[in-house]
């Protein structure tokens, strides 16, 4: 459903190896440490105060910024954390959302930073496409409850939530007719009364008020 784990790369596996906490202390002592060799460099090959200062200042801030690009890998990393713990669940379903919260939270990240929600999105779009009956299968009348369940478990609101139909809309209306007017019909369940706002069924593929209904 999900595909398979995802790898971490670069400097991602380190992040991924300190809690927050850990991370921060670690970037106070390089910090520090950097900004003594840039001090004692500058003492060496300047001779005096405002050199050595000048040189504490230099490497002390060339390491800060290294450590702050370390530290915007944080939410790509957690979003690799979420996509490996909930691909490798046997039940999607049964995923509840103190379990999103808590990966966030072991990162100290925010559910709603970009990366962590893009993930979100990823796999409520790759849920919602998956459970849509192949060729001219019949639903099942359980896709809504679970489509809803899942979605109120990753903690999306309806408007990112519709996107991700609307995405999966534009895929199946150029490959399965047949699933698209399901996607419609369950979609149209799923958001119950907001449908008309926010499902723009019409608008973006000129289809008639007949055919979203049936």
């Amino acid at each position: 459903v999900f595909g398979g784990r995802k790898e971490l790369t670069g400097v991602q596996p380190l992040v991924e190896a300190l809690p927050p906490a850990g991370r921060a202390v670690l970037e106070l002592a390089v910090v520090a440490a950097a900004a003594a060799g840039g001090y004692t460099l500058g003492t060496r090959y300047g001779g005096t105060r405002t050199t050595a200062v000048a040189g504490a200042a230099v490497l002390g801030a060339a390491t800060l910024a290294g450590a702050a690009a370390v530290n915007s890998v944080v939410p790509e990393v957690a979003a690799v954390g979420l996509h490996n713990y909930v691909a490798g669940s046997d039940d999607p379903t049964a995923l509840e959302a103190s379990e999103v919260a808590a990966i966030a939270s072991k990162y100290g990240v925010s559910t709603q930073d970009a990366a962590f929600k893009s993930e979100l999105c990823d796999l409520y779009a790759s849920f919602v496409y998956s459970v849509l009956p192949p060729g001219h299968e019949a639903l099942k009348g359980t896709e809504v409850e679970a489509i809803k369940k899942f979605k109120k478990a990753l903690g999306l609101d309806d408007v990112d939530a519709a996107n991700m139909h609307m995405a999966i809309g534009r895929r199946l209306y150029r490959e399965r007719l047949d699933a698209f007017q399901k996607l419609i019909f369950v979609s149209n369940l799923v958001f119950g009364d907001a449908s008309d706002f926010i499902l723009p069924w019409k608008h973006l593929f000129g289809i008639t008020d007949y055919q979203v209904l049936t």
